[in-house]
């Protein structure tokens, strides 16, 4: 008798998992009748180093052979990581979105604590707007992200491995039993250096490809602008790291062959910003000091090529005199108050509590910073690098590329705003977005 139930419970045992594979086989079925897209940002990839013929990208140059690239892709103000990622998928710019920095800006109006920026905000407490990957997600398709910005609990994307992997997501587990990964690196992802870590994106999106076959894939490395903000704009390190960037972006190209898609994915290789070199520091602090400001009159958030002020109880008066403190010293670009802000892409701070009172911009060559010292410049004795700048100036152009399905073989195209990326991966996808303001590159498209 107890043989005989013994037999019957390993029948069962083999009948639920015969349902649980079946299942499984079924989640995992791939409609390989819709379209792909894989969006690659290289950060701070700027236009001008895409026409440099000494430096090495030999895949980024076969992608642009086969298809098309523009000749600059213009960003959008603040020219900083999160608030242009986030300009490419939603097709608006920061004075819609909201989003002014890579993160959320905290305390601007507490006189007793410098604002600061949190570190992770949620998609929802940052990006005020629709963005295309939940328009796809809504379309039925699957989304996925590796590294990109501003998309923390998104409830819209399917896989993710975020900038700051977590363990107990789907993908991250994934890998870890697949070997790619293990649990003690994603303890502590962040203590290796930025290349490591974007092999890791490259081995998650690899896997991501292989495993899930996404229909809007969205990939952004960090290591040329890591490179950029310790030595500078073009040299022998950021020449480095654009070859090892090119090498990352053949392992997803291969990827994509490997798993059946190429004939259905297109290609689109992106950047947020440029990069420019500094030789000296502004401390707009002490600036705000020498003219008779104290931390409870107005605080201050240095961005590099620019600086936001949070005014606490402004009036014009009080406004005009913080004004002043900045306008004709060295160092300084322009200074903008919010009647000027329209003209540049930023809400009013009326509309947006994130948005400063007024926003100091950098001279070239020059950074605004945080530090101790007089309000002489600081020079420096080793160069860095910078963005933040305005969005017209020619180091901070941004870089387009888009080979595969549905793309021209047009070869160079005149340049764009990057707010014409989110619709131009709707139309690729099939979708439509709504009440934005790029519209489809179709210089680019068939």
């Amino acid at each position: 008798m107890m043989v005989r139930m013994m037999k019957r419970l390993l029948g069962c045992a083999v009948a639920v998992w015969m349902v649980c594979a079946g299942c499984s086989a079924r989640a995992e079925k791939v409609d390989r009748s819709r379209p792909m897209v894989v969006v690659i940002s290289l950060d701070a990839f700027g236009a001008e180093s895409l026409r440099d013929g000494r430096l090495s990208f030999p895949t980024l140059r076969m992608l642009m052979k086969q298809g098309s690239y523009a000749r600059a892709m213009q960003p959008v103000n603040p020219t900083v990581t999160w608030p242009n990622h986030t300009a490419i998928v939603t097709g608006v710019d920061s004075s819609k979105s909201f989003i002014m920095a890579n993160g959320l800006i905290t305390h601007q109006q507490d006189p007793t604590i410098e604002p600061k920026v949190l570190f992770p905000s949620t998609k929802a407490e940052l990006v005020h707007v629709p963005t295309v990957y939940d328009v796809v997600h809504q379309a039925g398709m699957t989304t996925a992200e590796v590294d990109w910005v501003a998309i923390h609990d998104p409830k819209t994307i399917d896989f993710a491995f975020e900038e700051r992997p977590d363990a107990n997501s789907v993908v991250v587990k994934e890998m870890i039993a697949d070997g790619l990964i293990t649990p003690e690196q994603v303890a502590n992802f962040r203590k290796p250096d930025q290349t490591w870590r974007d092999q890791m994106y490259t081995n998650a999106a690899v896997h991501i490809i292989k495993r899930h076959h996404p229909n809007l894939l969205l990939l952004h490395y960090l290591t040329l602008d890591s490179m950029e903000h310790r030595y500078g704009f073009s040299n022998p390190a950021t020449a480095a790291a654009i070859s090892f960037l090119d090498a990352q972006v053949k392992q997803v190209v291969d990827a994509v062959k490997e798993a059946g898609d190429l004939d259905r994915t297109t290609f689109l290789i992106v950047s947020d910003h440029g990069q420019m070199s500094v030789h000296a520091r502004v401390l707009p602090a002490l600036l705000l000091k020498h003219a008779g400001f104290t931390p409870q009159d107005a605080g201050v958030l240095p961005e590099a090529g620019l600086a936001y002020i949070y005014a606490h109880h402004p009036d014009a008066a009080k406004l005009a005199k913080l004004k002043a403190a900045f306008e004709g010293k060295e160092g300084i670009r322009s200074v903008v108050t919010p009647d000027g802000y329209a003209a540049i892409g930023i809400a009013d701070p009326k509309v947006n509590p994130q948005a400063p009172d007024l926003i100091v911009f950098a001279a070239n060559g020059y950074a605004l910073t945080n530090s101790d010292g007089d309000i002489t410049p600081k020079k420096q004795t080793v160069m860095t690098g910078s963005h933040g700048y305005p969005n017209t100036e020619p180091l901070m152009q941004e870089i387009f590329i888009a080979s595969g399905r549905g793309i021209k073989n047009a070869g160079e195209i005149p340049a764009f705003k990057n707010l014409n990326v989110a619709p131009t991966i709707a139309q690729l996808l099939g979708v439509q977005m709504k009440n934005i303001d790029g519209v489809p590159v179709t210089a680019a498209l068939k």
